[in-house]
């Protein structure tokens, strides 16, 4: 029962659907057939700014550890979304490995999940692989632990390094081509630090090789 009140949340009730699975108890499944129609109803039916700062656990339980938090942060308006909206794009982009803890709005909405700390591995590559998606509905954040997977640039952030170079190129317009690319490289080794700051500690040897494989081609 412990395993059940941790895991499970109001929406999600999938260890509970394998316990009951498991130990082959029958009477069981048409409460929770019942209790998904119901369920998925209500998440259709339910706008996301009644659902803002209000626990999903079945229990209230102490705040995830950072290391075991997964966050979105989307470019949503509360009012124009269901808690369908939410539940199947967390579901969609990281599979059954997480569960859903909170939704915070400001100026964006910020859906919090959790999950196994063994797992964290595999949920940066399941995510990794639904990026495209996640991009396409207005992702403007994604973190896992302290590891930042995605985060969009504001266009400033993007032109102020790009007008400091073109200053360059005008202050020293006889440098060779040789000579600007080697003080590029001077000031990125002295001053750039990887957008993502993984503990190598939790990830196994394939996927520290995958993800710095995409890093060294981003670089």
């Amino acid at each position: 029962m412990r395993l059940i009140r941790k895991n499970c949340s109001l929406a999600n009730i999938v260890i509970l659907e394998a316990v009951i699975e498991h130990f082959e108890i029958d009477d069981a499944q048409k409460y929770i057939d019942d209790y998904k129609r119901e369920m998925k109803e209500f998440c259709c039916n339910l706008s996301v700014d009644l659902c803002l700062n209000e626990p999903f656990d079945v229990v209230r339980a102490s705040p995830p550890l950072k290391c075991e938090t997964a966050t979105y942060v989307l470019g949503w308006e509360a009012t124009e979304h269901k808690l369908k909206d939410v539940t199947d794009i967390v579901s969609k982009s990281s599979g059954r490995f997480v569960k859903l803890v909170d939704i915070k709005s400001t100026q964006s909405i910020t859906i919090t999940c959790s999950f196994p700390h063994s797992l964290t591995g595999a949920l940066i590559i399941k995510l990794s692989e639904n990026l495209e998606s996640l991009i396409k509905n207005r992702l403007m954040k994604l973190t896992v632990g302290y590891c930042t997977i995605w985060r969009k640039q504001k266009i400033q952030e993007i032109q102020e390094p790009l007008e400091e170079e073109v200053q360059e190129i005008k202050e020293q317009p006889h440098d060779t081509k040789e000579e600007r690319v080697a003080r590029l490289e001077e000031k990125e080794t002295e001053g750039a630090t990887p957008q993502s700051v993984i503990n190598q500690d939790i990830l196994s040897t394939d996927t520290k090789e995958t993800l710095t494989s995409k890093y060294n081609k981003t670089l």
